[in-house]
């Protein structure tokens, strides 16, 4: 699929190499006392932003990167409903977290398992076979923004959630 072969002389990359795909994926988010796999639509990817740095040097600019941020990520659920009739993502906002009064009715302040606080959001990209093989682990994760969407009689979509992500720092491999 993604490479070629011309006039079966091996140019050019393998047609049998499998390559990542969008849509294979899960996203697992930990507490100290839980894992929850959530039904994502859509996350984007961690990555990081560096300031630049500019040093006059003579007539030339030299660029330098300079301190970095990890840019949040953004999570789109659809709200799937347990068989309690739950809304996981409702668990996870309302039970684990400060919720919007500030009461605290979760696990939020608890060290987790990796020695920080917040969660853990582990994203796992599969092959295939849906076996993971790409994972990201985003460790002290706190909520930016949730966005539980909008209802109406006249439209038959799926109910979807937003949330924005952000995190202290993160893993790949």
């Amino acid at each position: 699929m993604p490479g070629f072969n011309i006039n079966g002389s091996g140019t050019g990359p393998s047609n049998l190499m499998e390559v990542g795909r969008k849509h294979r994926f899960k996203v697992v988010i930990s507490f100290a006392d839980t894992d929850m796999e959530l039904n994502v639509k859509s996350i984007t990817l961690p990555s990081i932003e560096y300031d630049e740095m500019v040093a006059h040097n003579g007539a030339d600019y030299v660029h330098r990167a300079g301190k970095y941020k990890y840019k949040p990520i953004d999570i789109v659920f659809y709200e799937a409903l347990t068989a309690t009739n739950d809304s996981m993502v409702n668990r996870l906002i309302f039970k684990k977290l400060p919720n919007a009064l500030g009461e605290e009715l979760g696990s939020f302040y608890k060290s987790n398992d990796f020695g920080g606080y917040g969660f853990t959001t582990t994203i796992i990209r599969e092959d295939g076979k849906g076996l993971g093989y790409l994972t990201y682990q985003l460790f002290d994760c706190s909520i930016g923004s949730y966005d539980p969407g909008d209802l109406s009689y006249a439209d038959n979509e799926l109910s979807e959630v937003k949330m924005s992500v952000r995190y202290n720092r993160f893993t790949q491999g």
